[in-house]
């Protein structure tokens, strides 16, 4: 394991299980998996004094990012004139059917799945973190895009005309409260662990609104248009801050506590272009990994250390064309990986994603370069090649295996001289990143079990 001071963490989750690393962690983790799935993780031990404000996050949670499976429907003309409830009773109305409904309710068998273009998905959402394999800078093409509706929005859609207008047009609120607590032998700091930096406290990982609306991308007669405003308070803005965006608060300041907006995009769904074609501008997560920094679509609540260096997002363009049911081509271009298109290191980058799913439905390749330019040293200007291999072994167990190849020339160190002093060395030619060149994992997940664990190969804790 990478670290002197990191032993070993357990963590609970319904069953218990444990990944290698010295940091015992302990935190309640209130998460809702987008088909509505609630999972309240307990993880490690922590002080009593915790447990207060473990109960108010899983409140604040539960109040903003809980609820059934309600689609958002398209109003029926012939329906009756609709009838209002005042916000507050009809939020404490939305939320008692919450509490008392069952978090998650497997289809019936021979019930009509959701229609779309291509094949069904191949997984259980929840109790999985995704329902889809994995595809990023893009809607599932060929999905009619029908939200969740949680007790928040259910409320706001009955409360008056602003509200139905807010569901005429499919615009949908959301969010979540996640915490943390770890107990160490570290003093100071757990690096080189990531997020959980600083040992034997409670943390506010992230406090995260979604502002979205899903475009219609199975219908094929018009041209539907999406968006996502997302915002993020909390430890975790220190791991998707784009340099010249709201960046002063980490690069100049130091802050542990801060504020992004780490996706700020618009979808363009054309149904014209082969089967579809989904073009996405704005400030949006980089393509691939395993990994996702927001608490619902992270398969654990640790990351792996690579995952602290890789790309976290882009500002740019990104086109996605279905060519078929089995494939799915990206390109695109941004301005680097994590730099902001007006700041001074920015620069021309290029993204090239290929998706292929077996005719079974049992597999899937999405492999490809997330950032390629010309790699010279400036601002996490890795070079990053990637690739996922997905397969379903039956609706109880499926493995994600990924390997990374990264890379930035003439890579730059600073290093201590007298007096307090300090000098830039540069290494010419190609140079490891700050941890790894070349990295596996394998991640495999059981609906039997906590949602997941990842082996490495290498000496790195497991995410």
């Amino acid at each position: 394991m990478a670290g002197s001071d990191l032993a070993r963490r357990v963590r609970l989750s319904m069953d218990i299980y444990a990944d290698e690393s010295r940091c015992y962690r302990g935190s309640v983790q209130a998460t809702a998996e987008h088909a509505g799935y609630l999972a309240l993780q307990y993880k490690g031990k922590s002080r009593l004094s915790f447990f207060g404000s473990a109960l108010l996050l899983l409140v604040a949670q539960s109040a903003l990012y809980a609820g059934d499976e309600s689609p958002i429907l398209a109003p029926n003309p012939s329906a009756s004139p609709a009838t209002y409830e005042p916000f507050l009773p009809g939020l404490i109305d939305a939320f008692s059917q919450a509490l008392t409904s069952p978090a998650y309710t497997p289809p019936q068998p021979g019930s009509t799945p959701t229609p779309r273009r291509g094949y069904p998905a191949p997984f259980d959402a929840a109790p999985f973190f995704n329902s889809d394999y994995q595809i990023g800078g893009s809607q599932l093409i060929g999905d009619p895009g029908e939200a969740t509706v949680w007790p928040l929005m259910k409320a706001i859609y009955g409360s008056g005309p602003f509200g139905q207008w807010l569901k005429d047009n499919r615009i949908n609120i959301y969010g979540w409260v996640e915490g943390g607590y770890n107990l160490s032998t570290s003093s100071h700091s757990n690096f080189p662990e990531a997020y959980n930096i600083r040992p034997n406290q409670p943390e506010l990982d992230q406090f995260v609104v979604y502002l979205e609306r899903l475009a219609d991308e199975y219908q094929t007669d018009h041209i539907d248009v999406g968006f996502r405003f997302s915002a993020i308070y909390g430890l975790d803005y220190r791991f998707t801050i784009s340099k010249g965006f709201l960046s002063s608060q980490l690069l100049k300041h130091n802050q542990f506590y801060g504020f992004d907006f780490p996706m700020l995009y618009l979808d363009f769904y054309v149904p014209w272009v082969a089967q579809g074609m989904n073009i996405r501008i704005g400030r949006y997560i980089s393509l691939p990994d395993i990994e996702a920094q927001l608490a619902p679509n992270n398969p654990m609540f640790t990351h792996s250390l690579l995952y602290t260096f890789d790309p976290f997002t882009q500002q740019g363009i990104m086109a996605s064309v279905k060519l078929s049911p089995n494939w799915t081509i990206q390109l695109g271009v941004s301005s680097g990986n994590d730099q902001s298109v007006w700041d001074s290191s920015a620069r021309l980058t290029g993204t090239a994603m290929i998706q292929w799913i077996s005719p079974s439905n049992k597999d899937s390749v999405y492999i490809g370069i997330n950032s390629i330019n010309d790699g010279e040293f400036s601002f996490n200007n890795l070079q990053d090649y990637v690739g996922t291999w997905t397969h379903k072994f039956n609706d109880v167990v499926n493995t994600q295996t990924e390997a990374w190849y990264m890379y930035m020339k003439a890579y730059q160190i600073s290093v201590g001289l007298p007096n307090g002093q300090s000098s830039i060395i540069p290494f010419f030619g190609y140079q490891r990143t700050p941890i790894s060149i070349f990295e596996t994992s394998t991640l495999t997940i059981s609906r039997g079990n906590a949602p997941g664990l990842k082996r490495r190969t290498r000496n790195t804790p497991s995410a």
